[in-house]
């Protein structure tokens, strides 16, 4: 694929709200997906090795951003292989990018309404459904897509 194609591609497939920002500077690049929303404006930054590994990446992440995520449990309800096996595939994830997906003023009355704020972020996926995972003293709060 050549950069043409992969900033066509990029352009076909954000969702709304999101944008490609490409950065060349000093010979080099950079790449992040901007989402907007009202006057709520995030740049996520992706990581990738070539700009076109940037481009393909924030096309995908955004897609999996774009969903509306729903509160579905915590990690109390799951049992021990459950649990094991959410593990096994989960990742890490930026506070900015938990908070496009389940929603920043939702993300912000869930830790209103349990008194504290959110710790770590996790994602994973299962099947073709996408989770979101947040982490406050010492329990995930589990967010999937709806």
């Amino acid at each position: 694929m050549n950069l043409d194609s992969a900033i066509n591609l990029a352009a076909g497939n954000l969702p709304e709200g999101f944008e490609l920002i490409l950065s060349i500077e000093n010979g080099g690049y950079d790449a992040s997906v901007r989402y907007t929303s009202g006057t709520f404006s995030l740049d996520v930054e992706i990581e990738a090795d070539t700009l076109i590994d940037h481009i393909i990446e924030s096309v995908d992440m955004a897609k999996d951003m774009a969903p509306d995520y729903v509160f579905s449990q915590n990690d109390t309800q799951e049992t021990a292989e459950q649990l094991s096996a959410r593990h096994s595939v989960q990742v890490k994830c930026s506070r900015e990018e938990a908070s496009i997906a389940i929603g920043l003023s939702e993300l912000l009355n869930f830790e209103s309404s349990l008194f504290r704020r959110s710790e770590e972020f996790g994602k994973y996926r299962i099947g073709n459904k996408n989770y979101y995972v947040v982490s406050i003293a010492n329990t995930d709060y589990i967010f999937k897509q709806a």
